[in-house]
């Protein structure tokens, strides 16, 4: 057991009611106040708080549900924390889904990555309160989920604070630091793409929770660091009406119940043709987490404890547990010579990650060393360390190559290297790419002297543009 969730086992075993949490209140009215009608059916990008016009959210209100503001209508709530304060992406990406399961959407246009904790605290309790003034949500079934970042903001609230969460969904990143005392009165669902930097978090993660009361489950699905499509989001959506259910039992709906196992039981029936042991095992615990209480799970527990004990199964788990050692110390090594080893060094080990393009370890760590070159790149060019800044951002570069951010720090790095004729086909790159940050690129310092420039200016209407999409 690693030494990483040794210490999360700990706190989590040792702290299984609600103690110790902020003194964030439960502020809110029993009733929502009357205000101006939003239509439904539709994406509210911008929704001002009432308490304070300079905070404001997405929103999505399912067209199915209509009389939305009459108290005997109530409705439960997903709350969306974006990593980058991107409230209507996932609000946009899963309106559909919010239609078929009846959930009103709220993305925070606010929260982002590096906030102090206070801030986040703030901009919590407002959207709370303004979303529970306006609409009746059911305050049984409200949610919260994020990405990134935002995904430990989501398992923040609730760990930490008095709202009554009922449920999480976690995508792409794991909870927060944590200290002594906190709930787990909740149920987690954890979502992560087999090619994202914070794959190994995620499965550490999902073995820990296995020693603590939280009913959870690990979704692993084709993908890289993102919020994930729609399709998968589906299973997350599912994930909280079974455990609305759960607690009350007036909400069980066997017809969503039956839809859902004819699914996954077509799933072991074609693993079982095939032989797919590891696809059966992850089958059968998914319908019994997913439905536990609601119909009879012995036939699957019982399959999953046999499958689990066979040679081919653990033949797998060895194999899988040398890979994660291997992809752990790879990532240790790059970070220690992230600051140490020459350019030549690192192009060479980049080429060698290229050589198998289909390989998830690969591809993960590919992906790592973005993150890790784009934060000692944006690093020391804030510094103004530039002949530092102009390595990482090669390293950058050449591991994502499709990414914005590279071609927009360095334009920044050209502009104070006194290279400004190269500025405009960098910036131009970014933009193809889809940087989208446009107040961003408007108030940089480094870029006021193209303010009057005519390829800057269309560069900055293709963003603008792209922002408002």
């Amino acid at each position: 057991m690693k030494k990483t969730w040794i210490i999360l086992l700990f706190f989590l075993i040792s702290c299984t009611q609600r103690s110790g949490q902020t003194n964030n209140q439960n502020n809110y009215v029993s009733h929502p106040t009357q205000f101006p009608s939003l239509k439904e059916g539709m994406i509210h990008k911008y929704i001002s708080c009432i308490a304070d016009t300079a905070f404001s959210y997405a929103l999505y209100l399912p067209e199915t549900h209509t009389n939305i503001t009459k108290p005997k209508n109530i409705f439960p709530v997903i709350f969306f924390f974006d990593a980058h304060k991107r409230g209507v992406m996932p609000v946009e990406k899963y309106a559909a889904l919010a239609e078929k399961y009846g959930f009103i959407l709220v993305g925070s246009n606010n929260s982002e990555n590096g906030q102090p904790p206070e801030e986040t605290d703030r901009i919590i309790s407002l959207l709370f309160n303004d979303v529970a003034e306006r609409f009746n949500i059911d305050h049984d079934q409200m949610n919260v989920s994020g990405f990134s970042g935002g995904a430990r903001v989501a398992a923040r609230i609730a760990l930490f604070r008095k709202e009554n969460v009922a449920g999480v969904i976690g995508c792409a990143a794991g909870f927060p630091p944590l200290g002594s005392g906190f709930n787990t009165q909740f149920s987690y669902l954890a979502i992560v793409g087999d090619k994202d930097f914070n794959y190994l978090e995620m499965k550490e993660l999902d073995i820990a929770l296995d020693q603590t009361p939280i009913p959870h489950y690990l979704l692993i699905y084709d993908g890289k660091h993102d919020w994930p499509p729609e399709k998968i989001m589906q299973e997350g959506f599912e994930f909280l009406q079974f455990d609305a259910m759960r607690k009350n039992q007036h909400l069980k709906d066997e017809k969503e119940i039956n839809a859902f196992l004819i699914r996954n039981d077509s799933i072991r029936t074609e693993a079982r043709k095939e032989g797919k042991t590891v696809l059966l095992v992850q089958t059968d615990r998914k319908i019994i987490t997913f439905l536990d209480q609601l119909v009879p799970t012995d036939i699957y527990k019982a399959e999953f404890d046999s499958l689990v004990t066979r040679p081919a199964y653990m033949v797998w788990r060895e194999s899988e547990e040398k890979e994660e050692i291997f992809e752990r110390n790879q990532q240790q090594k790059f970070a220690a010579a992230m600051g140490s080893k020459n350019l030549s060094w690192w192009l060479q080990e980049i080429e060698d990650l290229y050589k198998k393009p289909e390989d998830p370890v690969n591809l993960r760590l590919l992906n790592y060393l973005s993150l890790v070159s784009y934060m000692y790149a944006s690093g020391t060019l804030r510094n103004n360390q530039l002949n530092e800044a102009d390595k990482y951002l090669t390293i950058y570069e050449k591991v994502d190559p499709e990414n914005p951010e590279v071609y927009y720090l360095r334009a920044a790095w050209l502009v104070r290297t006194g290279k400004k004729g190269q500025v405009i086909p960098q910036l131009q790159k970014a933009a193809d790419n889809g940087f989208d940050e446009y107040a961003r690129m408007k108030n940089s310092k480094d870029f006021k002297g193209f303010q009057d420039d005519e390829a800057f200016e269309k560069i900055l209407l293709q963003i603008r543009d792209k922002s408002e999409q």
